[in-house]
């Protein structure tokens, strides 16, 4: 397991990297408003990209029996969503641009939406790789179109082509991917596909994408509200300040999940074995974004002055709230790949559409209160879908709730104490020294905290504890 994790990681890793990597350089270039505009046309094609994948990969990966002419169907239904997507948006550019009462949207959303038409040749030759636990060759599609496309982002940047220069990025890093994707076997039109096969693969890729989409009310409409109820510059200072924290995460549970799901799929007819990887991948989740997450938020002001200079600091807030809910949100992601894996994809979608409507009572309504309570509001509603998935796997009897805090609680008790030790080093020791020497200081002074508690936690056996407790079918 630990190849498939280290080539999984070399993949999300690498590919979120080089991206950071072009926006840093990027927020330095562009005004707030041009980033703005840039975040809410990607906050658009993010929602447009769930359907049009529409669960496919997740079908593919958990029904590991579909004949190959059901999984063309179902690549070849990706292939037709993707034209009317592409389309529409182009038409409805104009309209879009409008409502969000944003000038200058319109050929952007235009251009994205070639990425839309890319991607959908890509989405069933990734799912059959990561179904076949094929990491390698996917990790070296990902990190050849990264650098190709991170090169002509940096390229533009410095040629001044400002926001197009993000455009150029997208649209590269998508048609490198979908070449590579299909030289590997990809969608081959000659030969034939069964729909009729391809019934229950439809089925469980629908209830994935409900899912997903009314996840994204949850966790992304906020880039959408942000605009709508503000302007692009808030937007700008939220996209900034939560950039680096979104790319941590996406780097540890791309990485976490992308191997949790084809292995708990492979263990879900025995429930034991379930109940222990599942157990195993909560607490290396927890250890690790624990760690990143409380650490970000612990140095949040310090490291966007560093980054982004005087626009960072405005942005800081934003960092520390999205960091610390992330510990929350990356357990809800596991617990949900724990739930497909036994096929209870509806059950998610229920659960999600609850949180999504509680979302909309925040994002909606023009309530008059700031930004970041706005945000702060929205990225606490995981907690009542996060509660009702672990209820749902200890009847399951898949994992025991006692068991499960056991294993947790050193990650969250160390990222406390992180924040704490953090927060008096800068009163006390880093207050007049400049963020470039204080950021050593402050991260090495967290960084201890969180390791004493790990430690001691680890020595007492909290981890076998935690395993010791996982439900035994009856």
């Amino acid at each position: 397991m630990i190849r498939h994790y280290a080539w999984s990681a070399a993949r999300q890793w690498g590919q979120r990297l080089g991206t950071a990597l072009t926006f840093v350089i990027l927020a330095r270039i562009l005004s707030a408003e041009q980033i703005g505009l840039f975040s809410a046309a990607l906050a658009i094609m993010a929602l447009a990209e769930l359907v049009n994948e529409n669960g496919a990969g997740d079908a593919v990966i958990r029904n590991r029996d579909a004949t190959p002419a059901a999984i063309r169907a179902l690549g070849r239904v990706n292939v037709a969503v993707s034209i009317l997507l592409s389309t529409a948006f182009v038409l409805l550019g104009g309209r879009i641009e409008a409502w969000f009462g944003t000038p200058g949207l319109r050929p952007i959303v235009s251009a994205l939406s070639i990425v839309l038409l890319l991607n959908a040749f890509v989405y069933i030759p990734a799912a059959v790789l990561r179904r076949d636990m094929a990491f390698a060759r996917l990790a070296r599609i990902s990190l050849g179109s990264t650098v190709l496309g991170s090169l002509v982002g940096i390229a533009g940047a410095f040629a001044g082509l400002g926001v197009w220069a993000l455009v150029a990025q997208a649209l590269t890093f998508a048609g490198s991917t979908a070449v590579q994707m299909n030289l590997s076997g990809g969608i081959r039109s000659a030969e034939p596909a069964d729909l009729r096969a391809a019934r229950p693969l439809f089925a469980f890729g629908g209830f994935v994408m409900l899912g997903n989409l009314l996840s994204y009310v949850s966790t992304r409409a906020i880039e959408l509200a942000l605009p709508f109820h503000y302007d692009a510059a808030v937007l700008a200072l939220y996209v900034i300040g939560s950039r680096f924290y979104f790319v941590a995460a996406q780097m540890v549970t791309a990485v976490l999940l992308d191997v949790t799901m084809s292995r708990l799929s492979a263990l879900c007819g025995h429930r034991a074995a379930f109940g222990e990887a599942l157990a195993s991948a909560t607490e290396t989740g927890a250890m690790i974004g624990g760690a990143i997450f409380f650490g970000l938020a612990a140095i949040a002001p310090e490291f966007c002055r560093l980054v982004f200079g005087h626009t960072g600091a405005a942005a800081s807030p934003f960092l520390a709230a999205v960091a610390v809910a992330g510990n929350v949100l990356l357990l809800n992601y596991v617990a949900q790949v724990a739930l497909k894996a036994l096929g209870h994809s509806r059950t998610i979608a229920l659960t999600s559409g609850v949180q999504a409507a509680l979302a909309l009572l925040v994002l909606v309504p023009a309530w008059p209160v700031p930004a970041l309570a706005r945000v702060a509001l929205v990225n606490a509603l995981v907690l009542p879908g996060l509660a009702a998935h672990l209820l749902i796997l200890r009847r399951l009897r898949v994992v025991s709730l006692a068991g499960l805090a056991r294993g947790i609680a050193p990650a969250w008790v160390g990222g406390a104490l992180m924040l704490l030790v953090v927060a008096g080093a800068r009163a006390r020791i880093t207050v007049d020294l400049p963020d470039a020497l204080a950021l050593p200081v402050l991260i090495g002074g967290g960084a201890v905290a969180y390791l004493i508690v790990v430690t001691i936690a680890a020595g007492r056996g909290w981890r076998p504890l935690a395993l010791r407790h996982v439900a035994k079918p009856a």
